[in-house]
Parts: structure tokens; sequence; C-alpha cells
């Protein structure tokens, strides 16, 4: 084993690397392996390492070295072909390699493709093919000592190759004979098909023309064959557009289609044409071929079709329903217009299950699609109210009606033609005039006025002569005290005097005959009360009636006529005083005067709105102290301090107290406390122990500037609180000019100032509450009082009107100043309440506090 002198050599593991160690190299014209030249080493190591076949013949008898990719090649040969010389072990083609491997080793490299090579060790496989590459392997001295062949066995693919062959000869010869065959079919076939066949060579030449194209022409064979276009008659126009699609299919190799009228011996006939390239069997455009077919009566059918579906379009946009069209399975073909106007969605072919989950309500959907699969089933009308959104996202009602179209022959439903109506106004008033009848029958039967539905009785002369109850309602019984079962179906006569007979029957006449509604009050005597009858025509000879109990509202128009009196009285009071106020004013200018008085009278008018609050049974003293400094210091606040028991001030001391107030305030905020920032003021008041029903209120200022003693003068302000409170009020007033500031100390007698004598007022000088005090808001009390007093006043004016001058002309001037002097007291009362409103922060509708 030579592998022993020469270790790891070769370098690559095998089975040939293995049998070249363990062969007897000694016995081989190479000698042992320790021997071998390094060129050969290396080759042989290339040879091992090699994916591909790889063979060497080393040394003048060329003897064999393979790797285990080249023992296939060897077949049965293997292993003895290892170490064994080229011509013994090819012997087979020694012969004929002989030259080559001469050649070879003289320095010339060989190659060759798919070469056949009879090898003798291959059983089965007589012949062979390789491509391989002979190269010369040179030795340390540089002379050539062996060859180097790698190859690959081409056998598979050069069989293949001869069996392609092979077939594809067969295959041509089959297509020659093929298209032989189908040459003449097609011929058969264009020569009778209506369709005209044709083919232009490249330059435009008709080189085919099938006999239904030479009919059309007029032409025979020999007359329009090698012709163009233009040669044969066709308008130049035409001539030209064919030449450019023909340049164009050339160019593009794409086929072109187009639509054009031509004038031949069928007359002027639409032709629906189509060129394509013939391309070669080298990919080259050899011609371009053509086909064109009369679309005449087609064409025509179409526009007919189109025109009819143009005006059933027109027809089904004109009305106002929705139209719809869907196949047999209820897959839309068609909405209307109207569809897309009213739902904003465009026509989709969309089966009728999408069409109800996108456009129909949800509360609808399932009895829809219930409604139309039992139409499908049963083949009968399909009809179903639902709702349909809008396209701003609202629900309406549509009563939705399909009827099924059927094939004429097999009898099976092809489509439905369809109509959705908007019923949704119909609907709300259905709904509407359910919901008012039952609400009708309601209110007829809750209303608390009385209603009565009657029918007038007429004489054999056509006069209306009784009046028969038809209906009453329960307010009617009970504002009447005469029940429903004894006067529906009877007369009026059988009920009533015949005084009230008459009358009713006149009135109720009237009305039915004029057609005019008539206001009615009246005092029904047998029944004890005033009653206010609005009556209406109903129907022919028939009227219903509101009848009102207005005795309650006749008594207070009386009490209203007495406290407009007493308004009256009032009011010339207010004014009275205001006219004092206006009198001792005093000022330097116009400006001053107005600012001093506008003070004065605001004073008045806050303590006239306090009055009217409380129906004129007194002012709170608390809310009359805040009032008046409000407008000095704003809300009542760190500055001003109020102490004191709740006490009402009866309508006679409120104003003079108020006026007393505002100039204590006005003195203060010009020369006191509030004159300056850090100025306070404290008001507070209480009962005298000694004197019951005495109330005192005491001013006190504090913080103000230095105060050294009484003004050498003493001014209006000082006068008026004096006077005010001693002349009008019988109490007394004092000032006092303290070194933190002045006090002033006013005592009045509540029960003379007031209306009712101590015995009308409380400890707390609030005048007690009788059976007819008020309850709730006291603004919209004293607001409505307003404005039933503007009323009366308006009343009062139209009688005075209707008075003559001539009769009492002194008597008319005074009733109309004290009504103008009245209208602007209460214009003023209506001012301030709206200010303290304001102020309140109280929503005008409800005299509450808002949020």
């Amino acid at each position: 084993m030579d592998a022993e002198s020469w270790p790891g050599f070769p370098a690559v593991q095998g089975e040939t690397a293995d049998h070249l160690r363990a062969h007897d190299w000694a016995a081989t014209p190479l000698g042992p392996i320790g021997r071998w030249p390094q060129s050969l080493r290396t080759a042989v190591d290339l040879m091992l390492a090699a994916r591909q076949p790889v063979y060497i013949a080393w040394g003048p008898e060329l003897t064999s070295l393979f790797n285990d990719a080249y023992i296939p090649i060897l077949g049965n040969k293997y292993p003895a072909a290892l170490g064994r010389p080229y011509a013994e072990l090819f012997a087979e083609i020694w012969h004929e390699y002989r030259p080559l491997v001469a050649a070879t080793m003289a320095g010339e490299a060989q190659h060759f493709v798919d070469r056949p090579v009879a090898l003798a060790g291959r059983p089965g496989r007589p012949m062979s093919w390789f491509t391989f590459s002979w190269t010369p392997l040179r030795d340390e001295a540089g002379r050539i000592a062996g060859i180097y062949c790698s190859a690959i066995e081409t056998t598979e693919k050069v069989l293949a190759e001869r069996a392609l062959r092979a077939r594809t000869e067969r295959d041509l010869r089959r297509s020659q004979t093929e298209r032989e065959r189908q040459r003449r079919l097609y011929e058969a076939i264009l020569t009778n098909t209506p369709d005209l066949a044709y083919v232009f060579d490249l330059d435009h030449r008709f080189s085919y023309a099938n006999e239904g194209l030479l009919r059309m022409w007029g032409r025979s064979w020999d007359e329009a064959i090698g012709k163009t276009c233009l040669e044969l008659g066709y308008p130049d126009w035409h001539a030209a557009m064919h030449d450019r699609e023909i340049e164009q299919v050339i160019a593009t190799r794409q086929p072109i289609r187009g639509e054009v009228p031509f004038e031949g011996t069928f007359g002027r006939r639409i032709y629906d044409y189509i060129f394509v390239p013939v391309i070669d069997a080298d990919g080259r455009i050899e011609a371009v071929a053509g086909t064109t077919r009369d679309v005449t009566e087609s064409r025509q059918a179409e526009e007919a079709l189109r025109e009819s579906e143009a005006r059933f379009r027109v027809v089904a946009d004109a009305v106002p329903q929705i139209i719809w069209i869907t196949d047999a399975e209820g897959r839309a073909e068609f909405f209307n217009r109207q569809w897309s106007d009213y739902t904003g969605g465009c026509y989709q072919s969309t089966t009728a299950a999408e069409v109800a989950a996108n456009f129909v309500h949800p509360d609808d959907v399932a009895v829809t699609m219930a409604r139309f699969e039992e139409a499908r089933r049963t083949g009968g009308s399909f009809l179903v109210e639902h709702r349909i959104r809008s396209k701003d996202g609202g629900y309406r009602w549509f009563l939705v009606r399909g009827e099924p179209h059927r094939d004429a022959c097999s009898g099976e439903i092809v489509r439905w033609f369809g109509a959705s109506i908007d019923i949704h106004d119909r609907r709300e008033a259905e709904a509407a005039l359910r919901e008012s009848e039952a609400r009708w029958r309601g209110l007829f039967g809750r209303m608390q006025e009385g209603v009565e539905v009657d029918e007038l009785v007429y004489d054999a002369d056509g006069r209306a002569m009784d009046v028969r109850y038809l209906e009453v309602n329960p307010a009617w019984e009970r504002q009447t005290g005469l029940s429903r079962e004894t006067v529906v179906g009877r007369r009026m006569s059988e009920i009533l005097p015949a005084e009230e007979v008459a009358f009713w029957t006149e009135a109720f006449a009237q009305v039915a005959e004029t057609g005019q509604a008539a206001d009615i009050e009246r005092y029904v005597a047998p029944l004890g009360r005033w009653y206010e009858v609005i009556a209406y025509p109903f129907e022919p000879g028939r009227t219903a009636a509101l009848v009102l109990d207005v005795t309650t509202r006749k008594a207070e128009e009386e009490r209203r006529a007495l406290l407009m009196r007493e308004v009256d009285h009032r009011a010339k009071n207010a004014l009275a005083v205001v006219g004092a106020a206006l009198r001792l004013t005093q000022a330097p200018d116009v400006p001053t005067f107005q600012r001093i008085a506008l003070g004065r009278i605001s004073a008045l008018a806050r303590a006239q709105t306090l009055l009217a609050q409380d129906r004129w049974r007194g002012a709170d003293l608390r809310t009359l102290v805040e009032g008046e400094l409000a407008p000095f210091v704003g809300e009542v606040g760190p500055r001003v301090e109020v102490n004191g028991a709740p006490v009402v001030l009866p309508p006679g001391a409120a104003q003079p107290v108020a006026m007393a107030l505002h100039e204590l305030a006005t003195n203060a905020v010009k020369y006191g406390a509030l004159s300056m920032a850090t100025g306070r003021v404290s008001v507070s008041w209480r009962f005298d122990e000694k004197a019951s029903g005495r109330l005192r209120l005491r001013w006190a200022e504090a913080g103000g500037p230095p105060v050294s003693g009484p003004p050498l003068r003493r001014g209006f302000g000082s006068r008026v609180i004096e006077d005010t409170i001693r002349r009008q009020l019988g109490g007394k007033a004092s000032l006092s000019w303290d070194a933190g500031g002045v006090v002033c100390e006013i005592a009045v007698p509540l029960w003379s100032a007031g209306d009712g004598g101590p015995e009308a007022w409380g400890h707390d000088g609030a005048k007690r509450e009788t059976a007819e005090g008020h309850a709730g808001d006291s603004l919209a009390r004293a607001e409505q009082h307003v404005r039933e007093a503007e009323q009366g006043v308006a009343r009062q004016r139209l009688i005075i009107e209707g008075i003559s001058e001539d009769r009492h002309p002194r008597a008319l001037a005074e009733a109309r100043r004290v009504l103008a002097a009245l209208q602007e007291t209460l214009k003023l009362t209506r001012h301030q309440l709206r200010r303290e409103r304001q102020m309140r922060g109280l929503d005008p509708r409800h005299g509450a506090r808002g949020h």
C-alpha cells in the first residue's frame, strides 16, 4: 500500500480515493505513489475534488485515473479500470481517438459537444453522447506528460432532441395537412358567410375578398383583387381612413375596430369592421386581414330601443313616485330619478336584501324581505309599507307594490316591476286624525269649559223654533247643573222657560244661517248664573257652542272697578308727593335739579314697586333699605350693615321712609362716609318697647371725613327728612353730627301711617293676612295687577270719550287729567318692576330666579 509512503495523499475522501490508496501502483508504469511527481499528485487532487466526471491519462502508457463522478461512464469496467492504459481500457474506440490523443499529447487541447461514443462497458446503451474537453498536463520540466479530461454526458438530451425533431417533423406534416383542410373549410365558410372577409397586402391592396364582399361591391374577383379602396370607388375620406387604419395595425401590431356607413349595391348600409395583423413564422407582419358585418338592422333596433328607453325614463322620471325594476331574484336593474333625488344614492346593481339593509328602516327590513320572498314563492303581488331613509338621514313611509313579469313561453318570472309611493304625509295625517279624535274625545271629556252641540228645529215654514241638544260634555253638566241624560236628545223648550228658548233659538239660527261665530254673554235666570257662550256653525242646521260660567269673572270685574277707584285714589296721592318733592328741590342749575329730582322720584318709585308687589298691603323694610342703598354702593356688602327684625311698612309709611333714606344716602355719598373708600354705613331698626307699634330706625355713619359739628346752615336734605317723617307720618327725625359721622334717629308710629289701624298689624309690623291674601310670586302678581289696572284705565278712557263734551266739559277735563296721571304712575310702576326683575335675575315669564 503506497499510501503509507506518502501520508495525506490524496487529500480528498471518497470511493475512488480509497481505491487509489489501496492500489498496487508499483505494478503499473506510474510506479509507487511516493515517486509520483508533484504535478501528477496536484492533478489527481484536483480531479478527485471535482464534482463533474474527470479522467486523467498519465505517462507514455496513458495510465488511467478517474474520480467518483466518472464511474457511471466506465460502467462494468469499474473498478478494474484503475491503473490500466487508455488503449487497453478503451480498446473499442482506440482506433477513432488515437489521432486525437496524439494531437493532445502534442499540446493541442480538444473540445467536443454532444460527441457520440460507443463504449463497450455500458450494456443496454451501445452509443452514448458526451460534451468533453481534453487539456494537456505538463510535468515539472514543462513537458506534456498526460491528458486532463472533464466530461458531461448528454445522452439523454441528445436522445430527447432527436425525439423532439422527429415529433416536430411529424407534427409539421400533420399541420400542413390540417392547414390545407382548414383552408378548404375557411374558404367554404368565408364564401358563404354573410360577413365580408378580406385581406390587404402591405401596399393596402386587396389580396383576398370573399363572395359577400364581391357582391357588395358588384365586382368580380379579377376586377377587385389587387385594387385599393380608392380604386374600387370608395369615397376619398373613406379610403383615406382605411389607409390610416392599415398603417396603424402594421405599426402597433394591434387590431383596430370601427363602424362606418357605405353606399354599395345594397344601398346605404352601416358596417362594423375590424382589422387585425397577419404575422408570419418569423414574426413579421405580412398582411392585414379584416371582417365587416352589416349592422344596419341592429343599429336601427338599438336606436329604437334607446329612444324607447329614453321615453320610458322621461316618463318614469316625470312621475312623483319611485319606479324600480329588478330581475327575478330581486337584483336591481333600474331606478328612476326620484330614487337618487330622495335617497342621494346612485343606481347600483344590488340585491333586494342589500337595498333593504342600506335604505330601509331597520325595524322594517324583516317584514319587507318576508313579503318579497312570499311574492316570489307564490308569484303574487309584492305589497308592503316601510320607511326609506332620505339623503338627509330622516325616514319617510312608502307604500311599495311590485308585479311579476313572466316569460311568454315558459311562464317563469323574469322581472319585477314596481313603484314606491310616498305615503308619509297620509300616514301622519291618519295618525294625527286618530290622535286628534282620541285627544278630542279625551279633551271633550276633560276640558273645564262646557261644550254643547245643538240642532235647530224648524217649523213648516222653515223658521227656527226650537233647539235640540245633541251632545254635551261633563264640564257643561257641572256648569249648568243639568245632567247629560236629562238634556241630550231633548228640546230646549222642555228644559228652559220660553224666554230663554226664544233668545237662544234666534242666536243659534243666526250663527247657522250666516256662518259667522257669535260671542254672547247672558245671565240665565233659571240657572242663576252668568254664561259666556261662543257659538260656531258646525254642520247645516247645527251649531257647536263653548259654554263658560263667567259668574266669578263678573264678580271679579266688579272688584276690579273698585280696585280702579282705589288705584285712582293712590295715584293722586303719589302725584301729590312727587309734586311736593319737585317743589322743594333746589339746585343751582337744570342738570343738578334733574339729577336730584330724579333720585327722589326714583326713591318714591322703588317704594311704589314694593307696595305694588304686595298689592299695596305694605313694603318689606329690609328690601326697601337695600333698594335705596343699591344705586350708591351696589349690592349690600362690607361697606353697609343692615340689621333688624322682619318689618312690613304700611303703604302710607313706605314712600316717606324711602324718601328719608334716599336723602341720607345722597348726603353720605356727597359729604359723608360713602364719599370715602373706608367709609361705612350701618342701618338698624327695632320696635319701641314703651310705645306699642312705634318703629325706631337708626342711620349711623363711620370712617368718613372728620365731623367737627353741625353744618353752619340747615340743608334742604335735612328739612326733607324731618318734614317728611313729621308731617306725613306723625313721627320724629333727629340728626346729630358725632365725631365718627352723621347719626339719624327716626321714630315712626306704624298703625297711624297705614290703613286699618293697629288691629290690622302684627307685633313685627307686618300686616295680618286675610282670606283674600295672595300666594306665589309677588312680582308676577304686581305685574298682573298693573296690567289689569292699565286695561281698566283704557276702558275708562273709552267711556269718557263716549260722553258729550257739551254736557260735562269741566268734569271730562278733570277725568282725563286724572286718567293721564294714573297712566303715568302705572307706567313708572311697570318700569320699576322690570328693573327689579333685572336686578334679581328673575325670568320674566315665570317670576322665578333664573339659573
